[in-house]
């Protein structure tokens, strides 16, 4: 069986009225991001802080 990005997808669903700060980044070819970082994400009852690691392009929600 053959995988594509498309089966690797992961979604992740936040409160709809959740507001994040800004972080741009882009990704090349192979799946990397040009630059790591983070950003987080206020709501009315939550806090999240969504972590984009440089090299393998993986994401990780605190």
């Amino acid at each position: 069986m053959a995988w594509t990005a498309r089966d690797l997808a992961t979604r992740y669903d936040f409160p709809e009225k959740m507001a994040c700060t800004p972080l741009a980044f882009s990704y090349n070819g192979n799946g990397n991001i040009s630059k790591g970082g983070s950003t987080t994400c206020l709501g009315s009852r939550s806090e999240r802080r969504i972590v984009f690691q440089l090299g393998m392009g993986r994401v990780r929600i605190e």
